[in-house]
């Protein structure tokens, strides 16, 4: 997978999530549970999808962390009608540290510094 896909991929996750809560918003349909909702849905099934479509460049670390963030998001579906005081603080929490480690990801990608090239000990 291009890394420019991949980092569309993430703004594409992060403009639909803000384009949601604003429309949502200014709309005044939703409630904030049914929003958020719909959030970790939409978020859940980009992820799914980048995680598919960069399986092949992806280290073992980025994968298990991905695979743990979509259990989390499947959690708090649950978490959503057993402690629905928790849900909205929870929710927001999991999709920042989403965005934070997306955004730490393609700049990384971006940068891709190069490891220094060991130097052998010279014995004289």
């Amino acid at each position: 997978m291009n890394t420019k896909f991949h980092t569309y991929i993430h703004t594409l996750s992060f403009v639909l999530v803000v384009s949601i809560a604003v429309w949502a918003t200014v709309m005044g349909t939703l409630q904030t549970k049914d929003l958020l909702t719909y959030l970790i849905l939409v978020v859940a099934f980009l992820e799914a999808f980048s995680l598919w479509a960069g399986r092949k460049i992806h280290s073992e670390a980025h994968t298990s962390y991905k695979l743990g963030l979509l259990a989390s998001l499947m959690i708090l579906l649950g978490i959503k009608s057993m402690l629905p005081a928790f849900f909205p603080t929870l929710t927001v929490t999991v999709l920042s540290i989403n965005f934070v480690y997306n955004f730490y990801i393609s700049n990384k990608r971006v940068r891709r510094v190069q490891p220094r090239a060991k130097k052998r000990l010279k014995f004289k």
